[in-house]
């Protein structure tokens, strides 16, 4: 069943490819503006070192610690200094989330800007109240581990800190995005208020179990497409500059097909959605109270004396 949205959405975002381009484009240029300050207080820091080559072939904890106690402050008071990065980037995800929903509805030919004019105030309020009880959620576990800790031993301890804490966050958090998705869905292609689109988007997937199923999916080959720009950092690492080169380069291609599937993934749940949504329309009308036309009604008793007997005086 899903395989045919799955399909649909690739369609998609195959006559969309402008959109991911302009996702790709907008990631690359937020990257650029943290990463050429950050660079320049870091080859200031560090260059003049003689372990910078060092650092750029591999972590060593040790020597980051050390040579972070000598020139950390300025490193740390440039970091403050993009902690607006974080709220606009926050915006923008929002914003093209909402955006991207609008544009691949239907036939996926509707306008990406009106989508954003239209729904970021609205879809900030809804992620602010999924954010919310997800966070809220997921202190709760964290209170509940660190009380089962104590009891434990250091195998446990590790396990449960290590491994059990973090698998159960990312379950909720996934559940909650998911559930945001659709959400945002009611929001903008059925124009519901925000504690509406709440309500619903968050059983929709629960009613709907292939609908977890079609995100699981997406998200495990997202996943992979995330992963994999780090691992060829670290494979690549040891080369010479044009090795280097070479792997920032796959890196970036990397980064262009995972904005694809951010937009295959979106277009196929909306298609989704638009096939098993509930349509909103106006109970029809009993037509048992219908008179038909052809139907001719008999005077009654009282019209008959009426007529014969003249007109009331």
């Amino acid at each position: 069943m899903i395989r045919s949205h799955i399909a649909r959405g690739i369609v998609k975002a195959a006559s969309r490819r402008s959109l991911i381009l302009l996702l790709y484009l907008v990631g690359l240029g937020v990257a650029v503006l943290l990463a050429v300050p950050v660079f320049r207080v870091v080859n200031t820091l560090f260059g003049s070192s003689g372990f910078s080559g060092e650092l750029a072939h591999r972590f060593d904890i040790v020597l980051w610690m050390d040579m972070m106690e000598k020139g950390g402050t300025a490193l740390a008071a440039t970091l403050r200094q993009f902690f607006w990065a974080i709220p606009l980037f926050l915006v923008w995800k929002v914003a093209s989330q909402v955006g991207l929903v609008y544009a691949l509805k239907d036939d996926g030919k509707a306008s990406f800007w009106e989508g954003v004019s239209r729904y970021t105030l609205r879809g900030l309020l809804l992620a602010a109240i999924y954010l919310l009880v997800g966070g809220a959620l997921v202190k709760i576990l964290w209170v509940i581990l660190v009380a089962i800790i104590k009891g434990l031993g250091e195998p446990g301890q590790f396990w449960t800190a290590m491994v059990i804490g973090p698998l159960l966050s990312i379950v909720i958090l996934a559940s909650f995005d998911v559930m945001h998705d659709y959400a945002r869905m009611r929001l903008v292609l059925r124009g519901d208020g925000i504690w509406k689109s709440f309500l619903s988007g968050s059983f929709f997937p629960i009613r709907r179990l292939s609908a977890q199923f079609l995100y699981t999916l997406w998200f495990l080959v997202g996943g992979m497409l995330w992963l994999l720009p780090f691992w060829l950092d670290g494979a690549f690492a040891k080369t010479a500059i044009a090795g280097m080169l070479g792997a920032f380069l796959v890196q970036q291609i990397v980064i262009l097909a995972r904005h694809g599937v951010t937009v295959a993934w979106i277009g196929s749940e909306v298609s989704y959605f638009e096939a098993n949504a509930e349509i909103l329309t106006e109970a029809p009308e009993d037509d048992s109270t219908e008179i038909p036309a052809s139907t001719e009604i008999p005077p009654s008793r009282d019209s008959s004396e009426s007529t014969t007997s003249g007109p009331e005086v």
